[in-house]
């Protein structure tokens, strides 16, 4: 049996207001800003590719399956700055 299946990014637009949010702002929202230090090792799920190295990114929590079911699943992505 062959399975396929397409990774497409995240939107941008649920994620620009972080740049323009301070630390405690983010904090309070669940968001970490981070600088890059290692590459690769943090992929921005809306470019699709890795941040390069000193490059800010926003690490939050994602719902990627937002259903009213116990399969309800959500986990930490990076997004770019």
């Amino acid at each position: 049996m062959e399975m396929t299946f397409r990774i497409l990014p995240l939107p941008f637009e649920p994620f620009g207001r972080y740049a323009t949010l301070t630390d405690v702002e983010l904090a309070s929202a669940g968001v970490l800003r981070c600088v890059v230090d290692a590459s690769p090792g943090y992929p921005c799920r809306v470019s699709l590719a890795d941040a390069g190295l000193g490059e800010a990114v926003f690490l939050l929590n994602f719902t990627h399956h937002d259903v009213a079911s116990p399969y309800r699943a959500s986990g930490p992505i990076y997004v770019r700055a």
